[in-house]
């Protein structure tokens, strides 16, 4: 298996978000607004032309705060999950979005906020939650800011 990290159109994305993220709903509710955005950016990890795992950087301002990068839309194959794939993609947004400037956001369901806070995002500073450790989650969903891995 040769994995790689590539730049995908919005629509190769949706077949994941769908299964994975949005499955109860049309598959209308896999495509974003701000998917065509300028400055928006969708990768994908492929072996060959097999899509395992596929995140989405949205030029999505967050009210009230700084952030200007929205991670959004990670999802990973079912077979391919806790493997590192999805790792390796908040890995590449965060760097991506470091190079941009403007700061790095996400908004998570609750099921991947442990996660995603094991990898680098934090409750914002001011906010509840704020000050927790890595991977210690509070009930329910809300944003998180990128903090660094």
């Amino acid at each position: 298996m040769s994995i790689e990290l590539v730049v995908v159109e919005p629509g190769e994305c949706v077949p994941l978000r769908h299964a994975l993220l949005h499955a109860s709903e049309p598959v209308e509710a896999a495509r974003y607004g701000a998917d065509a955005g300028e400055g928006a950016m969708h990768l994908a990890l492929k072996d060959d032309d097999a899509v395992l795992a596929v995140v989405s950087l949205l030029p999505e301002r967050r009210g009230g705060r700084g952030e200007m990068w929205r991670l959004r839309g990670l999802a990973v194959a079912p077979e391919h999950q806790g493997t590192g794939l999805g790792s390796k993609l908040v890995k590449a947004v965060a760097t991506i979005a470091g190079e941009r400037g403007g700061g790095l956001w996400c908004e998570p369901p609750a099921g991947a906020r442990g996660f995603l806070e094991g990898r680098g995002f934090g409750a914002p500073e001011g906010s509840e939650g704020a000050g927790r450790e890595a991977g210690q989650s509070a009930a329910g969903t809300g944003s998180l800011t990128w903090q660094g891995a």
